[in-house]
């Protein structure tokens, strides 16, 4: 956001409903620089959150199988894409 362009944030699935949509609204906010409270708020699925119905979002039991070689060849993809429109 900071180069001043348009943003598209596109996400992808998920494979617990309730931890996207976490993620998602967390992220969001972290775009726009919008705080969130932690407490979700009550609405048509809100119990589906429990049973401590916060944003935060528990730790996962998946290995990070990252490397920094990747993580780093992913960001230069990205500048590079970048670059080419601005």
């Amino acid at each position: 956001m900071e180069w001043n362009l348009p943003l598209l944030l596109l996400g992808g699935g998920g494979y617990n409903v309730k931890n996207a949509a976490r993620c998602w609204t967390y992220l969001t906010g972290v775009a726009l620089n919008q705080p969130l409270s932690l407490d979700i708020p009550e609405h048509e699925y809100f119990l589906a959150y429990g049973p401590d119905y916060q944003l935060d979002i528990p730790p996962g039991r998946r290995h990070d199988m990252n490397t920094a070689e990747d993580l780093m060849n992913l960001l230069n993809t990205v500048s590079g894409n970048l670059q080419k429109i601005r």
